[in-house]
């Protein structure tokens, strides 16, 4: 479900300024800062479901240049690259231990 007022990323700070500009993934208006090389987003996916529950799932990205096949009129093109690495679904069988407190 769509929520107004919910970007789908932003930049991010330094010392605890976690929403940090001037770059940002959203529909707002006023938002013209296009990505740059180097800089670093977040992706926040999210599901809402009315009147029951609401989950955000956010990683962190590096804008990069990425090489293509053609170079459609010599013009560069951006993409990302993975910062956060962190399971979010994994495979209980993978772990060392059971985790029977996880079972309910």
């Amino acid at each position: 479900m769509f929520v107004p007022g919910s970007g789908t990323g932003h930049g991010v700070g330094a010392a605890l300024n976690v929403h940090e500009g001037p770059q940002s993934i959203s529909y707002r208006y006023g938002n013209l800062t296009a990505l740059q090389k180097g800089m670093i987003v977040s992706n926040e996916p999210g599901y809402y479901e009315d009147n029951s529950f609401g989950i955000r799932i956010e990683n962190l990205l590096l804008v990069k240049e990425v090489n293509l096949a053609n170079s459609f009129g010599g013009i560069s093109y951006l993409g990302f690259e993975k910062l956060t690495f962190v399971p979010i679904q994994f495979r209980e069988s993978l772990l060392t231990y059971p985790c029977y407190h996880l079972r309910r």
